[in-house]
């Protein structure tokens, strides 16, 4: 298995170096997906990637930031959205992924930084221990990793300072079959990848 052994691949060891999240992103990501993958690959491999058609804005700034990659995203040339996927595996009885099957609309590290509150308030309640492990690290730092609106205001609230109300998280995941669900359903079908 890959992974970044000098961070003993944990997002905790890559917080010590003093960030957690901000304009350019989490830390995390870098040091432990894209130096990970970045260590793998070759010249001319062909790197596939899971994005759905709600994340064309995630596929051009990868594309930006790395124009030298030879990108395939099947999911968006078949027009797929989360939703579709998602069906797509509960209809081929395949267990989604367990934070998909707690209502979380990713399957991120467990107290992911780049959650909004609506995010942390439901981490609060499905993993406490999780919350007040990041609430230190916050504390530890002098960072945070929450933004709300306050009287039409944007500020950075810690996460001890996050109201329980804030935010807003669908209590389940958008899984339904639409009509290019159905299509690429039904190509695999005639013609199974394996």
């Amino acid at each position: 298995m890959l992974r970044a052994e000098k961070y003993s691949a944990s997002i905790y060891e890559i917080f010590k170096l003093g960030y957690l999240v901000g304009p350019g992103g989490a830390p995390c990501s870098l040091r432990l997906k894209k130096r990970v993958r970045q260590s793998f690959e070759r010249p001319g491999d062909r790197q596939v990637f899971g994005y759905t058609m709600e994340e064309q804005d995630r596929v051009d700034r990868f594309i930006d930031a790395n124009n030298d990659v030879d990108l395939w995203v099947p999911l968006i040339d078949r027009q797929l959205t989360k939703g579709d996927c998602l069906a797509m595996l509960r209809n081929a009885e395949i267990e989604l992924p367990a934070m998909y099957s707690l209502g979380y609309r990713n399957n991120n590290c467990i107290g992911c930084v780049k959650g909004g509150a609506g995010y942390w308030n439901k981490i609060r309640v499905d993993f406490p221990e999780t919350f007040e492990r990041m609430a230190r690290v916050e504390e530890t730092l002098g960072r945070t990793v929450c933004k709300i609106s306050v009287d039409g205001e944007t500020k950075r609230v810690s996460l001890r300072e996050l109201p329980p109300s804030a935010g807003d998280y669908e209590a389940e995941p958008d899984i339904s079959c639409g009509i290019f669900c159905h299509i690429a359903e039904q190509d695999i079908a005639a013609h199974p990848p394996y």
